[in-house]
């Protein structure tokens, strides 16, 4: 079942910071059966020991022995890889009720194929696929399962209640900024995007009501206006633990300027961090709100302080140039960051999947212990918080 156990022994001997990458692009050279995913005939069935759910990551990766992805699930070590769902690939976490979402693509007509089912691919439900209307593609399951959203195409988000047991599909706009990726909040209450385009049209943010399939309720709204995203790739605005607060990167002149606004009573606070140096791309701020992670221009992973307003930054990376860090995520107790990492040995659209176990002393932060999870990872994500649902 799993032929490659040494690449798991190798990388979980290795703690702190990745002190010299050059160790790890040795291993890659001279073992490389050491990648996980490339080398493991598609399983399913793993035994796995107890894992708390919290600490549980589901990621989609795409093996070398097959044209397939696969979506699998494991703890946060990556020593109980299990193969959960075979021709998938999955845009968000599963959901409390153990749903998950994920695109299979039709080996006949080549078609987007959008389903629900159960974390072990049972009880799947085919929601829609590519037609005439629209497109079907980076499909996000609310965390209470209840709602899919998509790109349909054309700029349009398409909605859809998963819940119901008759239900049409929505656009919930027809001007999603290009390279948005919308978010249900953790309570699932409320989907956050960006409208507008930036030249013609001034990026909106919106935040509407997620339990209201059938028509658009907005609950918060801000103009920004022709702005421009520090990071252009995929264009995301993150949700506190607590579903109060939004957090956004905007690059302003010579600094990236993070936004953190509170959505209940629109009180916001401006982070900005000079985009020469650091940088503040893809923010996300730890459960406790004290921290904000962020991928730097660097190409290493940052903490910054901002429990105070005299900031302090950590570098739980080490960038020899050669790599670039991003996607942090936080687990749920605030003490683990979730990140994707890519070097010349990654191909465009997969990275190397990597989970660090952070360490604090009052406003600075170290990696204490760093896994490699998984190569050829194409998104990989954090089981949802449930002590906020």
């Amino acid at each position: 079942m799993l032929k490659n156990k040494l690449n798991i022994a190798i990388f979980q001997t290795l703690s702190g910071n990745f002190s010299e990458r050059g160790i790890l692009i040795i291993l890659f050279v001279l073992i490389p059966a050491i990648l996980f995913i490339s080398s493991c005939d598609t399983c399913t069935g793993i035994d796995k020991p107890g894992i708390n759910p919290e600490d549980e990551v589901f990621f989609t990766a795409s093996p070398t022995n097959s044209d397939l992805p696969n979506i699998y699930r494991t703890n946060f070590q990556g020593s109980a890889i299990e193969n959960i769902i075979l021709n998938g690939m999955a845009f968000s976490s599963p959901s409390i009720n153990g749903k998950i979402a994920f695109i299979r693509k039709s080996p006949i007509d080549g078609k987007n194929n959008l389903y629900v089912s159960k974390l072990d691919g049972s009880d799947a439900k085919l929601i829609t696929s590519d037609n005439d209307i629209f497109n079907v593609s980076y499909p996000i399951l609310s965390p209470d399962g209840k709602y899919v959203a998509f790109n349909g195409g054309n700029s349009s988000l398409i909605y859809y209640d998963n819940s119901a047991s008759t239900s049409m599909f929505n656009q919930m706009t027809g001007r999603l900024t290009l390279g948005c990726q919308p978010r249900f909040s953790n309570d699932s209450k409320y989907l956050a995007f960006f409208e507008g385009d930036g030249t013609s049209i001034p990026v909106t943010l919106k935040v509407i009501d997620a339990k209201s399939a059938d028509e658009v309720k907005v609950i918060y709204s801000k103009i920004l206006g022709n702005v421009k995203f520090s990071d252009n790739n995929e264009i995301a605005v993150n949700w506190s633990a607590n579903s109060k607060s939004l957090i956004y990167s905007i690059q302003k002149g010579i600094n990236d300027d993070i936004h953190i606004i509170n959505i209940e009573n629109s009180s916001e606070r401006i982070i900005s961090v000079p985009n020469s140096e650091i940088g503040g791309r893809q923010p996300a701020i730890s459960p406790k709100e004290d921290f904000l992670a962020v991928a730097g221009n660097d190409g290493n992973i940052w903490l910054i302080f901002i429990a105070t307003n005299d900031l302090r930054f950590s570098n739980i990376t080490k960038s020899e140039g050669f790599e670039r860090n991003y996607q942090p995520k936080w687990s749920s107790e605030g003490t683990k960051i979730l990140y994707s990492s890519s070097s010349q040995f990654d191909t465009e659209f997969y990275s190397t999947l990597v989970c660090s176990e952070l360490q604090f002393e009052v406003a600075l932060a170290r990696a204490v212990k760093t896994y490699i999870i998984s190569s050829n990872v194409f998104k990989g994500f954090w089981n949802y918080r449930t002590d906020n649902l």
